[in-house]
């Protein structure tokens, strides 16, 4: 049932993007692309000294000084591109290249004929010669690498702004195919996405050389749906509590009967947990329906628990836990979300808490303002395995790091006052913040992360102050010494004086 209407709910492919094919293989057969479904660094076409990081095998560090790394897929056709979120602002060249490229100590990516790179470091670009190109890059950037195949050019993006055409004659055609590719000098790091997880800066027309889980982003959307309507169901004053007086007058109402009535479930099933009998055909005659009924709380109870645990299923991949559940549980605190619902009552609490800047923020948050937030993490934390849901839980604020470092783009910070608030949402439901206290942001994510805030770029700070001005130079530490102070005092002495 679920998976026709998976089947029914399938995602328009973006225009010029090569089409994702609905399948469950271990394969990825688009036109175009040659490699395994899964894309990681290959350490085996490591050059020079290097470490991968992680599990993922996706964040790398040099540890000499040029090593060079490319990934397991390589392209031939059509219009792809990958994202690196740097660690460092050092000399890195980040770019593509070929499998007959030989790299060395001394020459990475864009030193060979078949490579082509672009170094935020230096400001330049790099195919053999190098020119000037781009915008000096600061930690935390998020850089985009797009190349198309069929037009034969190149182009990079910081932070989702293009930095210009780098290249509009690449090498192409037939036995030419080419792989996203790394040189870091020494102690430089970055992180690479290929496509395991959603883009941050997703360039219209261009593909991941991962391709991203479809099938499964559907499943999660139509059991969030249905969640969000049993939430509802649940959220209403009528089904949570019970008058125990209202059951025993004879003389209650109509009204009341329907918001107290019992809703009779009929076991069929012998694996049932409802069931006390092991009989298929087990008939519940008049006698017994009142042991075999449930009220009505226990009952969309009962319905969240089939929802949350077909969900944790989908949960298992970190692309749908950032393409489904982060916005959604954005949406919950009360941040404006694309395509997701977003609380009312949440947002106005924002809006609210914003035009005060926050002030006293921690004493509100004591009347739990987002209870439809903390519903939901109820019911996670109810239903799903507790090592699962960590998990889940991780990989949000490992995305929320990621935004809160990038560069702002104005004065505002806006990136970073939303990934606070999110934290500070996720930290009202008790048992969530226990664990992200005691396994998260003092183990894995340190929580001063999210306290330093990197100042703007100088692109922004020329559009705020056009015109610095400064009253007179500043003093210096050699001044002060009496010695020099003196010495400043006799060449203040006119010459006529002096003689």
């Amino acid at each position: 049932m679920l998976d026709a209407k998976v089947l029914s709910h399938k995602s328009k492919p973006k225009k010029h993007a090569p089409p994702v094919p609905e399948t469950t293989d271990t394969t990825d057969d688009r036109f175009g692309r040659i490699g395994p479904k899964i894309v990681v660094f290959d350490a085996s076409t490591g050059t020079g000294r290097l470490v991968l990081v992680g599990d993922e095998r996706v964040s790398v560090q040099g540890l000499s000084s040029f090593a060079t790394i490319r990934a397991t897929a390589c392209v031939y056709a059509g219009r792809w591109m990958y994202e690196v979120q740097l660690g460092t602002k050092g000399i890195m060249q980040i770019g593509w290249c070929t499998a007959s490229c030989i790299f060395s100590m001394d020459t990475g990516v864009g030193d060979t004929a078949h490579s082509y790179a672009y170094d935020g470091g230096r400001v330049r670009k790099w195919n053999v010669a190098t020119s000037p190109y781009g915008q000096a890059w600061l930690p935390g950037d998020v850089i985009g690498s797009c190349i198309d195949l069929d037009k034969g050019v190149l182009e990079f993006y910081r932070n989702g702004i293009s930095m210009g055409l780098a290249f509009d004659k690449v090498t192409h055609g037939a036995g030419l195919a080419y792989f996203p590719a790394v040189s870091l000098a020494m102690q430089e790091h970055l992180y690479a996405n290929f496509g395991h997880v959603p883009f941050v800066f997703p360039v219209e027309g261009y593909a991941a050389l991962q391709a991203p889980p479809n099938r499964e982003c559907a499943r999660a959307a139509l059991l969030f749906k249905s969640l969000d309507a049993l939430l509802d169901e649940l959220a209403r004053p009528s089904d949570m509590k019970t008058s125990l007086t209202a059951r025993s007058s004879k003389s209650k109402s109509d009204s009341s009967k329907a918001a107290e009535e019992e809703v009779a479930l009929r076991i069929h099933s012998s694996g049932s947990v409802y069931s006390p009998r092991a009989s298929p055909h087990a008939i519940v005659d008049a006698q017994n329906t009142e042991v075999r009924k449930m009220s009505k709380k226990a009952f969309l109870m009962s319905l969240s628990r089939l929802v949350v645990v077909e969900l944790g299923t989908a949960l298992r991949l970190s692309y749908v836990v950032v393409a489904e559940l982060l916005p959604r549980l954005r949406g919950l605190i009360g941040l404006r979300t694309r395509s997701i619902h977003t609380d009312q009552h949440s947002a106005d609490f924002y809006v609210k808490c914003k035009d005060e800047n926050f002030v006293g923020l921690a004493a509100k948050l004591l009347a739990q303002p987002q209870p439809r937030l903390c519903m939901m993490l109820d019911l996670l934390w109810t239903f799903l395995d507790e090592s699962a849901l960590c998990d889940v839980l991780e990989h949000c604020v490992v995305r929320e790091c990621l935004l809160f470092d990038l560069v702002s783009q104005d004065m505002y910070f806006n990136q970073q006052m939303e990934g606070v608030f999110v934290l500070c949402g996720m930290m009202q439901h008790r048992e969530t913040r226990h664990h992200l206290v005691k396994y998260v942001f003092f183990n894995k994510i340190t929580f001063d992360n999210f306290l330093n805030v990197k100042c703007p770029d100088d692109t922004v700070l020329r559009t705020v102050i056009r015109k610095p001005w400064w009253q007179r130079p500043t003093s210096v530490q050699g001044e002060t010494d009496p010695r020099i102070a003196g010495k400043h005092q006799i060449d203040s002495i006119p010459i006529w004086l002096k003689t």
